[in-house]
């Protein structure tokens, strides 16, 4: 029998990723829900991908900043972010935009069985079909 799988865009994944922290990092120190538990299955596998493309966002990064000319060190501002100029800006962008534009990613869902009422109607609409069944039609969801 297949498991069921579902597709995201780089950037719906680390939309979920960063909601789906948010809401454990809230229900820290409580008892743990089934919600918590299905977002951690979810995230082991979600995790792969996330630290592949971070990889590669790295090397592209690194590739387009600028180079100190006399030590070849890589510029960074205050900050810590790369320096880059006009042209290496460009191409950085248009190198990412084949990673978190439009590519898309497949893994299997964990659905929870109880979903929380405390759930933001953000929360809601990013879970469903990752962690909350694409069908649930229980009043407490949109």
């Amino acid at each position: 029998m297949e498991e069921n799988k579902v597709t995201r865009t780089y950037d719906e994944i680390m939309e979920y990723d960063r909601l789906s922290a948010a809401y454990k990092e809230s229900h820290k120190g409580k008892k743990e829900n089934k919600l918590c538990y299905a977002i951690f299955k979810i995230q082991t596998q979600l995790k792969k991908i996330v630290s592949k493309n971070n990889k590669k966002i790295l090397d592209i990064n690194i590739k387009h900043s600028l180079t100190d000319p006399d030590t070849k060190a890589i510029l960074k501002d205050e900050q810590g972010q790369f320096l880059y100029s006009q042209e290496g800006m460009r191409s950085r962008e248009k190198e990412l935009e084949s990673i978190v534009g439009g590519t898309e990613y497949t893994f299997i869902p964990y659905y929870t069985t109880e979903v929380p009422d405390d759930l933001s109607i953000d929360e809601r609409e990013i879970f469903k079909g990752i962690v909350i069944a694409p069908d649930r039609t229980e009043d407490n969801l949109v």
